[in-house]
């Protein structure tokens, strides 16, 4: 499934909020005439898919009436699928595919208003509306089984939702996000997918007037850019590259 890049009315309502800075323990680097695009923002493309489905083959499940789409991967022989009813496109559920077609049902309540995405056997998973994620973002590991364990849930704050949350070697996550609604700093949470620790970090001072939006995604397992933007025709854009220490 291709992301689309629409500029949706509840992402710029994002702009009601602003961001400050802080003290950081990681080493932050201006990047200097950084051209802003949403693509180069969130590190992905138009064209770009979200998830590589390799040698996983949908047409393998022998199951008319459901709808399955492939989300991430859970292990090397096995793809993380939402699945709806065919008919009416509701009862979303998640489930665990494997490439000769054998599906089992994930005991995790979700509806049809829940964005997942997964890699290396983590889950990630919340509540949407739109590009906004607003309902307890959370991040799981599967079990090998039909059970997801909770690694780090965010149990309020909102967020974008095209994110590239994982790491490349799968270890780390980051989200950018804001703990409340309205007049508060955006964050960047960078999480320990081993242990459920987590650090928030704040960006150098941001030179706006405008209320802005952050985006954050990983350059490599140490580094990653993070972006502020006020998404006006020739406003304010600032680009930094944050060493984890």
């Amino acid at each position: 499934m291709k992301k689309q890049w629409t500029i949706l009315p509840t992402l710029l309502c994002l702009l009601l909020l602003s961001a400050c800075g802080g003290e950081e323990t990681g080493t932050w680097t201006p990047v200097e005439d950084f051209t802003f695009s949403l693509e180069a923002a969130a590190g992905v493309g138009p064209d770009t898919e979200l998830f590589d489905p390799g040698d996983f083959d949908p047409s393998v499940i022998n199951d008319p009436d459901h709808t399955y789409n492939p989300k991430g991967w859970l292990d090397e022989n096995t793809v993380l699928c939402t699945r709806y009813d065919s008919d009416s496109y509701t009862n979303k559920e998640m489930v665990a595919v494997t490439l000769d077609g054998q599906v089992s049902l994930l005991d995790v309540d979700i509806d049809t208003y829940t964005m997942v995405t997964a890699q290396n056997g983590v889950v990630v998973y919340a509540g949407y509306y739109e590009t906004i994620l607003n309902e307890g973002v959370t991040f799981a590991r599967w079990d090998g089984d039909e059970s997801l364990a909770p690694i780090h849930q965010f149990e309020e704050g909102t967020a974008i939702s095209f994110q590239q949350f994982f790491s490349p070697d799968g270890t780390k996550a980051v989200m950018s996000w804001i703990p409340e609604v309205p007049d508060t700093d955006w964050k960047v949470r960078i999480i320990d997918l081993e242990t459920g620790d987590y650090q928030d970090v704040t960006p150098p001072e941001i030179e706006s007037d405008e209320p802005i939006i952050l985006f954050s995604h990983w350059i490599d397992d140490s580094t990653l850019l993070i972006t502020a933007s006020d998404m006006l025709p020739d406003g304010y854009t600032a680009a930094w590259e944050y060493t984890l220490p």
